[in-house]
């Protein structure tokens, strides 16, 4: 069983007998764009997601095994839009499900992935480097120790995350 958070806020929870894509012998959920998923290790789902601009924040707790995975587009708003498609909103909903199933923070780690100058513009203001410089923020005074940087390539990254995420 899986948690996923969708783009319009709302939590469910997804059976594994759902999950009918396959990616390297894993059951394979995709997280689009504005949405997030908590899966256990033990289910032998993978997770992946395709991105631009975009970012991913990765977390897992290795005591409980659990995973988890967003894909944000940008990194706040004004309007405390209680929307997934921003960074804040996402990542805080993130960890609430993985709280709530007995994770502990300080038992949990990160990965980033995305963030890309598709336009090979090379702006330090571009969106993929707000979203990038967001995370970096969030992760430092939350005390989550990133032990994984993918981020403001040229183009596009494909992410996948199985088992054994360390």
């Amino acid at each position: 069983m899986i948690t996923i958070g969708r783009k319009d806020g709302n939590i469910e929870k997804l059976s594994l007998a759902n999950i009918t894509q396959k990616t390297k012998g894993f059951p394979t959920h995709t997280v689009i764009g504005g949405e997030f998923a908590v899966a256990p290790d033990g289910d032998n789902v993978a997770l992946k997601t395709l991105l631009g601009s975009c970012v991913a924040l990765m977390f897992y707790d290795r005591k409980k095994k659990i995973k988890a995975m967003n894909h944000f587009l940008l990194p706040d708003t004004n309007d405390n839009s209680n929307d997934m498609k921003y960074g804040l909103y996402s990542v805080e909903a993130m960890l609430n499900e993985m709280y709530k199933i007995g994770c502990l923070k300080s038992d949990i780690v990160a990965k980033i992935s995305g963030g890309a100058d598709i336009m090979n513009l090379n702006l330090k203001n571009s969106i993929g480097s707000r979203n990038v410089e967001f995370v970096i923020v969030f992760c430092r005074k939350e005390g989550f120790r990133i032990i994984y940087e993918h981020v403001r390539v040229e183009l596009g990254s494909l992410i996948l995350l199985a088992d054994n995420f360390v």
